[in-house]
This record gives C-alpha cells, sequence and structure tokens, in this order.
C-alpha cells in the first residue's frame, strides 16, 4: 500500500472514501530489460541427505541429494534453458515480464524411467512373549496381514516350505498396495528356540520376477546359529556383525543369524534390545533407465516474486507468481499458475488459481520465452516495489536428487533514479585546501552501496595539480534515505589559474541475497549496479600578489592588533582616572591617621 494511500484510509471513515484511497494506480513505466548471465544455475543446499521424489505415475521415493553441481550435468551441460535477460513494463495496473531463455523451453515427459522402489530383503528376529507353534503363529500373522483396505491379495501359500535347513516355514506370497504403491511380497517364517525368523522380499510387481533368483540363494544360504568361517576370530563374534565375500556374494553374521547377499546391494541395521526385534534390509541397486536425452524425473517450476515496501524492516518477496505441474509438490498433470502470498516465516496462502491445463505462459512453436504477469490492484497499487525471477529445475540424474535455482537479481518499480550533488561556485587558489559535501539521493525502497570516485586525470587537469580524496569513499544508503560523504580538496602549489572541470562518479549496487526470517535465502551470484555521475567546477585564481600578501597580512594581523591596542587606550582611559582617585584618597587617610 502506497505512503498516500494509507494516511487517507487512516484519516476517512465512510467505505466509499477508503475505496477512494486505494485507487492510486502504481507508477507506470516504459519497457526496461535487465541482462543475466547464462548458465549460471546454483544447487540448492538442503540440510538433509535425501529428498522425498513424487513421481509421475504416483509414487514416492528417498533419492539422495546431489552433493555438488557437477553431478547435475549430463555430458557437461545443464538440462534446462536458463534465464538471458528479463523485460518489464507497467501501465499501473499491470506489470508484465518476459524471461528471455538461453533456448527454447521444451516440457519435460511424464514417463518417469526412475526406479522408484529397489527389490529389498528384510530379516527380522524377535523374541516370543509366549508358547507359540509355527501354526498358532500363522494364524495369528496372517490376520494381521490381511487388510482389505490395502487391497491384500494372496497369490501362493505353503505350510511346508523349508527355511534355515531343515526347519518347516510357512510362505506366502500376496499383494498389497503400501500408501500409493503397490507391492508384491514373499514372506517366510519358521520358529525355533521361542524366536520367530521372518525373512520378507518386496518388490514393485513390474520387478518382482526381476531379482527371483537371487533372491532363492539369499533364502537357501539362511542358517540360524551362528557358523564361523576359518578366518573369522572369536572376538568377532558375538552381537557384531562379520562378513566375508564368496564369488559374487557376502557373508552377513550377526545375532545368531547368516545369510549371503550380493556384494552390490546395501544393507541398514537396526538391532535389537529386549522386545524389540532385530531388522537387516538389503536393498538391490537402483536401475533408473537413463535416457541420453533427458533425466529419470524431470520438473521445472517459474516463479516472479513481489516484495511490496513496507513500513518495517520486511524480509520477504511478499507475494509470488508460480507457474508449475508440482504446485503442491505433487505432480497434478497440468500447468498451474498460482498467485500466493507469504508471509516472513515463509507461510504460504493461495489467493489466485489459475488452470487446470494453464498454457498462456509460454509458445509452444519453439520460442524461448516465459510470459508473467501480475495484477496490482489486488495488492493496492503499491508505489514502491521490487521483483525477482527465478526458474527452478527438478530432476533426478543417476538416482541423484538435483534442484538448481537460475535467480535473477532485483528489478526495482519504479526503475531507480538517483542524483548526486556537488557544492557550485568553489573558488580556491594554489595551496587551498577546502572539504566539501557530496549528497547522493535515491528513490527506491531497496538499500544500497555506493562506491564513490573523482577522476583526477581529466584532460583539463593532466598536470594533476589537484587532489581529491573521498572520506569515506564507500557509504551505506537505507531505504528512501540520502548518503553524504566529504571530498577533500587540495589545489597543489602548481596549480594553473584556470577553471578544472572534474568527473565524480557514484558506483551503486544493490543486495545479492533474498532472504526471510524463516530462513530460506537465494544466494544471487551478481548484482545489478547503476553509474551515476556529475562534475565538481573549480574555480582556480592565480597565485596572491605581493602586494596581495600584505594586504591579507594587515587585514589578517596587523589590524586586528591594532583594534586591540585601540580597544586596550580605551578601556585604559577610563581606568587610570579611577585609579589615581582612589591612590588620593588611601594616601590621605594614612596621613589622617598619622597626625
Amino acid at each position: 500500500m502506497s505512503v498516500v494511500a494509507a494516511q487517507l484510509s487512516s484519516s476517512c471513515s465512510p467505505a466509499n472514501q477508503i475505496q477512494k484511497a486505494f485507487a492510486t494506480s502504481s507508477p507506470s513505466f516504459v519497457r526496461q530489460e535487465i541482462l543475466n548471465a547464462p548458465e549460471d544455475w546454483i544447487l540448492w543446499n538442503s540440510n538433509s541427505s535425501t529428498s522425498t521424489v513424487y513421481t509421475h505415475n504416483g509414487y514416492s521415493s528417498e533419492i539422495p541429494n546431489a552433493k555438488n553441481i557437477s553431478q547435475c550435468k549430463m555430458d557437461g551441460k545443464f538440462i534446462t534453458p536458463s534465464i538471458e535477460s528479463v523485460s518489464y513494463i507497467s501501465n499501473g495496473k499491470f506489470l508484465n515480464a518476459t524471461l528471455w531463455l538461453t533456448s527454447p523451453f521444451i516440457e519435460p515427459p511424464i514417463n518417469d524411467t526412475l526406479d522408484a522402489y529397489p527389490g529389498q530383503v528384510e530379516i527380522k528376529v524377535s523374541n516370543l512373549t509366549s508358547h507359540y507353534t509355527l501354526q498358532n503363529y500363522t494364524e495369528v500373522k496372517m490376520a494381521g496381514l490381511y487388510n482389505p483396505l490395502e487391497n491384500f491379495t494372496i497369490n501362493e501359500e505353503s505350510n511346508s516350505s523349508a527355511l534355515a535347513g531343515n526347519n518347516t516355514a510357512h510362505k506366502v506370497v500376496y499383494t498389497v498396495k503400501s500408501g500409493q504403491i503397490p507391492l508384491k511380497k514373499m514372506e517366510l517364517w519358521t520358529i525355533k528356540n521361542n524366536k520367530v525368523y521372518d525373512i520378507t522380499y518386496s518388490a514393485l510387481p513390474s520387478t518382482y520376477s526381476d531379482h527371483l533368483s537371487t533372491i532363492q540363494k539369499m533364502i537357501d544360504s539362511f542358517r540360524i546359529g551362528l557358523v564361523m568361517p576359518t578366518h573369522i576370530t572369536r572376538s568377532q563374534v558375538g552381537n557384531s556383525s562379520s562378513q566375508h565375500r564368496v564369488n559374487d556374494f557376502l557373508t552377513y553374521r550377526t545375532s545368531g543369524i547368516k545369510i549371503d547377499y550380493p556384494v552390490n546391494w546395501q544393507k541398514k541395521e537396526m538391532m535389537g534390545n529386549g522386545s524389540k526385534p532385530t531388522t537387516v534390509t538389503f536393498y538391490s541397486p537402483f536401475k533408473d533407465l537413463l535416457s541420453p536425452l533427458q533425466p529419470s524425473y524431470h520438473e521445472v517450476t517459474f516463479t516472479m516474486a513481489i516484495d511490496v515496501a513496507s513500513s518495517v524492516n520486511d524480509q520477504g518477496t511478499g507475494y509470488r507468481i508460480k507457474v508449475s505441474r508440482i504446485p503442491y509438490n505433487v505432480w497434478t498433470g497440468t500447468w498451474t499458475r498460482q498467485v500466493q502470498e507469504v508471509s516472513a516465516y515463509d507461510n504460504t496462502r493461495v489467493l489466485e488459481e489459475g488452470g487446470p491445463n494453464y498454457t498462456g505462459f509460454y509458445d509452444k512453436k519453439e520460442q524461448p520465452y516465459i510470459l508473467f504477469y501480475f495484477d496490482l490492484n489486488k495488492v493496492n497499487s503499491p508505489q514502491l516495489y521490487k521483483a525477482v525471477f527465478y526458474i527452478t529445475d527438478y530432476f533426478v540424474l543417476h538416482h541423484v536428487f538435483c534442484r538448481l535455482l537460475d535467480i535473477t537479481n532485483w528489478i526495482i518499480i519504479p526503475p531507480p533514479e538517483f542524483t548526486l550533488s556537488t557544492p557550485s561556485n568553489v573558488v580556491l587558489r594554489p595551496g587551498d585546501e577546502k572539504d566539501l559535501e557530496v549528497v547522493l539521493k535515491g528513490n527506491t525502497n531497496l538499500p544500497s552501496q555506493v562506491f564513490l570516485n573523482a577522476n583526477t586525470t581529466a584532460t583539463s587537469n593532466t598536470d594533476k595539480s589537484i587532489a581529491l580524496n573521498f572520506n569515506p569513499h564507500k557509504i551505506s544508503m537505507p531505504p528512501l534515505t540520502p548518503g553524504s560523504t566529504t571530498l577533500h580538496v587540495k589545489i597543489l602549489k602548481t596549480a594553473n589559474a584556470t577553471s578544472y572541470t572534474l568527473p565524480i562518479s557514484a558506483n551503486i549496487s544493490f543486495p545479492t541475497t533474498i532472504k526471510n526470517r524463516f530462513g530460506e535465502a537465494f544466494n544471487i551470484s551478481k548484482s545489478e549496479s547503476l553509474l551515476q555521475l556529475s562534475n565538481l567546477t573549480l574555480t582556480v585564481l592565480p597565485p596572491y600578489t605581493l602586494q596581495e600578501q600584505l594586504s591579507n597580512f594587515v587585514n589578517l594581523w596587523i589590524t586586528p592588533i591594532s583594534g586591540l591596542w585601540t580597544f586596550l587606550a580605551g578601556v585604559a582611559a577610563v581606568i587610570t582616572p579611577l585609579v589615581i582617585r582612589r591612590r588620593q584618597k588611601s594616601t590621605a587617610k594614612r596621613k589622617h591617621h598619622s597626625e
């Protein structure tokens, strides 16, 4: 809200008057354009080692985050075109902007080749709290597995399977829906020494048969009771696990069990204590089918963020215009345009949502641009605001999750204007020195840093007979507040008597970090700079003549001294008779007493 609108709204009580107070338009301006360094993507640093990726087919998977940006390139190149420049214009009612890209934007495919769920084998060892036969335990176990809400279906069941050598086991193969993911599982369990030994193989129905031969080898190698290889010492036996390699398999031993598993599978242990079971899980390698032209999962989001000037120290973007196929971090199937209000702690509220199948933001005829618009009337027509644009690229490459940002510097609206003021009619002579005030004023609500420089090597000053120094040469300007510094001018005795025109420059730069109180920050790799120039005109008079020097000496020394003597003489003329009269009275008193 503008300052004028705020003042009017506070002083007018009728509703129609308040409506008029907000009718002031935002500033209009002609087309502006800023350049953006191409291919300057930055990797979003996350506090977590993994991210949850929701694939286009409805699965979710925890994917390791990329540790460096080199992991997010295909053949040394970035996948998505970056921002080359931004042009923007406003009629006071709408802000319209065009993001010019380095190449045409092509929608990412929705046919993922991401391995969302690897094959895995889980072994669980549990203590029984009461005596169970295998049949009794199987009845309880099957009752616990059956859940019609999870689409539980039995494909195969047997109560005469063998596990761990001669131990009779119950086996069941079934399909079940775990969350949004349908799974096919094979589970075997047996009881020995009042403990339950449970082995479960899980996989997607489409990949279930891919690992069956490997799973069977693992099951056949499973043993109860620790069997030591000849190279394992007794100090390695106990609750700690030990393993050795046989061909392409490793042997795993812990808590009285032994099993062989493929050397390229990952292992995760959770050691039990008391009533808690001991669990170890083996994961098959991810099999992302990597295309030479695309990652295994890919989505892109385009954002224009608006920060409206506030009377307090605001640190948020205020509003976001977001175009995405994943507006709620889950794929919706089509493009959606959202206008979001953003709190200082990064909470969001959707003010407007366009879609589904919003397609008005780019031209599918292979044109390299993205279009944005923002209705300024919806936020009370701000008089001062700034905007920033960024592309967020989400994709999985070699089963590593990348979240890249290409972000512009701030766009200041209205376009920033600065005036650099220097004193006029500065007249000096050779050998003189003087301090001058230089003032810089701006119309932007964005804090800035200013570097000042005075050019003393201009054509009219090739003899370097004038020395200019700023103190300080760097100043910080708060929003909408003038900045000033002192320019010390020294005219050397060799200076010629003439008029000097000296260029004064102010290089103005703006913040390179977008941050809110919630802690979300974008570190921009570049900063927009403005150069403001002004000319300092100095008139250097000829050196003083001998007669002028004598006159100055008289004016500075003799005349003041003469005036001082005249004053003292006047004072003496008044005081002397008083002193004489007082002395006469004193003498008369002494004579009287002596008589």
